[in-house]
């Protein structure tokens, strides 16, 4: 700022010009006497005395804007009509974003730092690519209604408002999800299959179903079978030749409309009702593989399977069973098989979580009921409920063969009717259990026998034990990090490292 100065002349130099006599008084450096004899003047007075008083005469630098020498430009004003009275204006906080430290509010807006909910909607975006979306008040990198965000092996928007694999099908709705690598399925490998659907006029699209799942093979065959394809099955009873997955195939089957449909071989055709061989990856999700009067519900040979929310049940061979196989079994059922639950062999592991094996096998069945590992498989058992499985001799809970690899049985309930030969498992660890045999004092697990099937659960529904609340399964889990979040129904398990929970497939 540029300022006009005026020098203010003195009250006596100015009663001087206009031919008036000053006033008596004090000079700077004495009297009046002292000041005429220095001086030489006649008449005992000084023009240049002070007239009103002794202190020396100072000239003072006036400023149009009302501002005085002495001010500085930092909003401090003087009011002009009366120059004592000052105000002091406040300053902006901010005229840039780059002004603003404070992380939770690192936008200019208005002259203030403010949160992005006040700022342009824009603003993330521009600010930070990796966190383009605002969210109460912070930027980040998605959000419910931004979901689509989210591309590639992370699809998903986390309650963290962070993108991430997804876990489970549901979270890939269009498609299924590739357990994987996290990615969910390609939408343009989408086949749909509903069994009320005209026949030989489909083309597998959703306007256009195939009314047989069989249709999806043979279309999945005609290009690449590795894309990754989803086939989307409608609710309802599918009777069809025994299916085969191709070989080398990346697949996933998955209920339509959420609804269990119910497939099973042709009466009389002696084969499993699925297959899956050859290396090969194949997904389940929701399905039920029911009354096949001949064989084997699910066979896998060579390859990966994982089965999710899936029911296996009263089929006249096993429920399931692999050889030189991974397979993760999730929150299903397998129950009411006639030549017993499931069983693994060979090279691979074997992963059974929140799941009921219960009901398998008979009494004039001297193999094993519910779970046989053997041949160097590795098997997790973890929050899973073994109960009411059959044989006439043979292990009716758990079957481990002296060539199977080691076995984990975690936070999980092994009943049967009788504890004679319920569990024959010597490479099997034990822990935080209920187990009608192999438990011993001291130890995390508990003893039970067969009347806790009824001191513990609910009456059986289709192989589904619920728990009864306040029972000794009740703290006897011991929940760790990368158990499941959820128990078989849905239900939130404790999810904190270290803590105690329920036992079994099913928290109350």
């Amino acid at each position: 700022m540029t300022r006009a100065l005026f020098n203010t002349v003195s009250v006596v130099t100015l009663l001087t010009l206009a031919g008036c006599p000053g006033p008596s008084g004090d000079t700077e450096s004495g009297s009046a006497s002292d000041s005429a004899s220095s001086s030489g003047t006649t008449d005992g007075t000084d023009p240049t005395a002070n007239p009103t008083a002794t202190d020396p005469v100072t000239t003072t630098e006036t400023d149009p804007t009302g501002m005085t020498a002495g001010d500085s430009e930092s909003g401090t004003t003087v009011n002009p009509t009366n120059p004592t009275e000052t105000t002091t204006l406040a300053m902006p906080d901010c005229t840039a974003d780059d002004q603003c430290a404070d992380a939770d509010a690192p936008f200019c807006v208005d002259e203030k730092c403010v949160a992005c909910d006040q700022a342009d909607a824009a603003a993330c975006a521009v600010k930070d690519a990796a966190a383009p979306v605002c969210s109460e008040g912070a930027c980040v990198q998605c959000s419910a209604d931004d979901k689509a965000l989210c591309q590639g092996n992370k699809p998903v928007c986390g309650a963290d408002n962070t993108c991430a694999a997804c876990t489970q099908h549901p979270e890939c709705p269009d498609s299924a999800c590739n357990l994987e690598t996290g990615a969910c399925f390609g939408l343009e490998y989408v086949i749909y299959v509903d069994k009320a659907a005209p026949c030989d006029v489909g083309d597998g699209t959703m306007a256009m179903p195939f009314c047989k799942i069989g249709q999806a093979f043979d279309k999945m065959l005609g290009d690449d079978v590795a894309l990754g394809w989803t086939i989307k099955i409608k609710s309802g009873s599918y009777v069809e030749d025994p299916l085969v997955v191709p070989d080398g195939a990346l697949v996933a089957m998955s209920s339509w409309d959420g609804i269990q449909p119910k497939i099973r071989a042709t009466p009389g055709s002696g084969m499993p009702t699925l297959s899956v061989s050859n290396a090969t990856s194949l997904y389940l999700d929701r399905l039920a593989f029911n009354l096949n009067d001949e064989s084997h519900g699910l066979v896998c040979a060579l390859s990966k399977v994982w089965i999710d929310g899936t029911r296996m049940a009263s089929n006249a061979g096993q429920g399931y069973e692999s050889t030189e196989c991974d397979t993760w079994i999730r929150n299903s059922v397998i129950f009411k098989n006639g030549s017993g639950g499931l069983a693994s062999y060979g090279a691979g592991q074997t992963w059974i979580t929140n799941t009921y094996v219960t009901g398998n096998g008979t009494q004039n069945l001297d193999d094993y009921g519910g779970i046989r590992t053997s041949q160097g498989n590795e098997m997790h058992i973890r929050y899973s409920t073994v109960a009411n499985n059959l044989t006439g001799t043979g292990p009716r809970s758990l079957h481990c063969t002296a060539d199977a690899a080691p076995t984990e049985i975690r936070n999980s309930v092994l009943i049967a009717f009788t504890s004679m030969n319920s569990v024959d498992c010597p490479g099997g660890t034990f822990s935080n259990s209920a187990l009608d045999e192999g438990a011993i004092d001291g130890d995390t697990n508990l003893i039970a026998t067969v009347d806790d099937l009824v001191n513990f659960f609910n009456p059986p529904n289709n192989g589904v034990y619920t728990a009864l609340p306040g029972t000794a399964l009740d703290g006897l889990a011991l929940w760790v990090k990368g158990d499941p979040m959820i128990d078989f129904d849905g239900t939130t398990r404790v999810n904190t490292d270290g803590e105690k929970d329920f036992a079994g497939a099913d928290k109350p």
